[in-house]
C-alpha cells in the first residue's frame, strides 16, 4: 500500500503551547510537526529514521500495511495533499517551521517550481501593528471613499464647486483672449502666453497640451459621493463559502452600506462562511469514517 491511501482532506492540525503545528490523519499511525519530527501514536516516540525515511503503517479501512517515506513526502502528502515524485521538496525560508506557506516543489527535470506556498512575514514585538478583521485579507466589501471634486477645463481640480467655478472664469477669459490670437494667425505658443495673462499657475500647469485646454468646453465637471461599500468578494477567490440557502439571504443585501454596517455585516459573513466549512469538512470526515465501518 502506498502513499495514495493518505486522504490529506481528513488532516486535522492543532497548535501546542511552544507554538509547535501538529498533523494527524487517520490514515497514518503517526503525527508530524513543524519542526519535521514524526511521532508514533502508540508510544509516543519519535519513529526511527532509516537512508530511505521514517517507519509508519499507512492504513486504508482494515487493511494497513509497513512502509517508509522522508519526511517531506509526508508532509506533502498529509498536509498539501500532494506527491514528490520526480519533484525536490525546500523550504522557503530554512529559518522557518515547515508550514502550508513556508514551502517549494521543484520539478528536478525541468528545474522549474510547479507549486510553492507565500511564506508570511515575521513581525517582531517592537513593531506596533493596529490589526482589525479587513488586515487578515480577509474582507467580502470593497470600500469606495468619498469624493468632492471639481474639475476645470484646464484640468485643475478644486475641493469646492465655488472655488472651481471662480477659477473657470479666469480660463473661459484666457481661452477668450488666446482665441483672438489663433484668429489673427498668431499661433498655439502666443495664444498661450497670451492665455497666462489670465490664468497665473503657483504650481506645475494642470494640462499637458494647450490645444486640449482650447477644444474642453464642457465647464466646470463635478464627481461627487459619499463614502459607501459593496459586498463584492463573497465568492470562493475571496475564501467566502456559501450554500444554496444563502442566494436568499443575498438577495436581501443592499446595493450600499455605510463602513459602519459594512464592518457589522462582514463579522456576521465571517461566521457563516466558517460554519459551512466546517460542516463540508465535517461530513468528509464522517463518510471516510462510515466507509471504514463497511
Amino acid at each position: 500500500m502506498s502513499l495514495d491511501a493518505i486522504d490529506h482532506k481528513l488532516t486535522t492540525s492543532t497548535t501546542d503551547g511552544s507554538g509547535i503545528t501538529w498533523w494527524t490523519n487517520p490514515n497514518i499511525d503517526v503525527k508530524i510537526n513543524s519542526k519535521g519530527k514524526v511521532i508514533s501514536l502508540k508510544t509516543g516516540k519519535e519513529k526511527p529514521h532509516t537512508n530511505i525515511g521514517h517507519c509508519f503503517r499507512v492504513m486504508s479501512g482494515k487493511i494497513s500495511k509497513s512502509t517508509q517515506a522522508s519526511f517531506e513526502s509526508l508532509f506533502c502528502r498529509v498536509v498539501l495533499g500532494k506527491k514528490l515524485k520526480g519533484c525536490s521538496f525546500s523550504k522557503l525560508d530554512e529559518t522557518q517551521d515547515y508550514s502550508e506557506e513556508n514551502y517549494q516543489i521543484i520539478n528536478n527535470t525541468s528545474n522549474k517550481v510547479v507549486s510553492e506556498g507565500g511564506i508570511l512575514k515575521v513581525i517582531s514585538e517592537k513593531d506596533v501593528v493596529d490589526f482589525n478583521a479587513n488586515d487578515l485579507g480577509k474582507q467580502y466589501y470593497t470600500l469606495y471613499e468619498a469624493k468632492n471634486e471639481h474639475t476645470t477645463e484646464d484640468g485643475a481640480v478644486f475641493p469646492t464647486k465655488e472655488l472651481a467655478e471662480w477659477h473657470q472664469e479666469k480660463v473661459s477669459k484666457g481661452k477668450g483672449n488666446a482665441q483672438v490670437v489663433l484668429d489673427y494667425n498668431g499661433g498655439y505658443v502666443l495664444a498661450e502666453q497670451i492665455y497666462f495673462q489670465e490664468v497665473v499657475y503657483n504650481k506645475a500647469k494642470p494640462y499637458t497640451n494647450f490645444i486640449d485646454v482650447l477644444k474642453n468646453n464642457q465647464g466646470v465637471v463635478s464627481n461627487v459621493q459619499e463614502e459607501y461599500c459593496k459586498f463584492d468578494k463573497l465568492d470562493n477567490e475571496h475564501g467566502f463559502r456559501s450554500e444554496i440557502c444563502f442566494m436568499t439571504l443575498l438577495k436581501q443585501l443592499p446595493e450600499q452600506v455605510s463602513k459602519h454596517q459594512a464592518q457589522k455585516i462582514q463579522g456576521a459573513l465571517e461566521r457563516y462562511s466558517d460554519s459551512v466549512k466546517a460542516l463540508d469538512e465535517s461530513i468528509v470526515g464522517l463518510e471516510a469514517l462510515l466507509k471504514q465501518v463497511k
